[in-house]
């Protein structure tokens, strides 16, 4: 078992970045456990939340896999196929978009988000490590 304590609390801590003049994002990743991370986000624009998504990371003896849900739907799973250093990527090549998820973490300590998929634009997001909500 990948032990995600060791290797995605790069993820861990309140983050929020634009994804365009008027709408910010904002993730809040729990700190991880040998086998599980979850984390909530939300998309706001005018101090109102437009919509929003709770995840997790979750290993097991056999894989990695992260779901996302968005505004209650079914979750959506991706299978860990990478993790170095503080980059890790997830994939269901299912899916029409995102087929591919990653998180890396920059040299001046902001966290990137990119979804990815064929014959599509990539979506990423630059992430700067906020102060926690309600603390």
């Amino acid at each position: 078992m990948l032990k995600l304590d060791d290797k995605l609390k790069f993820m861990a801590g309140c983050w929020q970045g634009p994804i365009d003049r008027e709408t910010m994002v904002e993730e809040i990743w729990t700190t991880p456990t040998e086998n599980l991370m979850t984390s909530t986000t939300r998309y706001i624009r005018k101090d109102r939340a437009t919509s929003f998504e709770f995840s997790r990371i979750m290993s097991t003896d056999s894989s990695v896999t992260f779901s996302a849900s968005t505004e209650g739907k079914p979750f959506d799973e991706y299978q860990m196929i990478q993790v170095v250093d503080e980059y890790v990527v997830f994939e269901n090549t299912k899916k029409t978009f995102p087929q591919r998820i990653s998180y890396r973490l920059a040299s001046d300590g902001n966290l990137i988000p990119r979804n990815e998929g064929e014959g599509q634009p990539a979506i990423e997001v630059r992430f700067k490590k906020v102060k926690c909500p309600g603390v």
